[in-house]
């Protein structure tokens, strides 16, 4: 596991998930398979419709 998803976890566990998303978004626009951050990603995005958006923009 790398580093910057190390920290995002870390941060979203601490309870800041604005800031674990957008080190998640970062690690998905060069890692777009990085099944992990995917997992945590849906920790973060809590509307129904957020998730779609989330998904494409990475």
């Amino acid at each position: 596991m790398s580093d910057k998803l190390n920290q995002a976890i870390t941060t979203i566990k601490a309870g800041n998930k604005q800031t674990g998303k957008q080190l998640l978004i970062e690690i998905l626009k060069t890692e777009p398979l990085n099944e992990n951050a995917w997992l945590w990603m849906t920790q973060v995005v809590n509307k129904r419709d957020e998730k779609p958006s989330a998904w494409n923009g990475c």
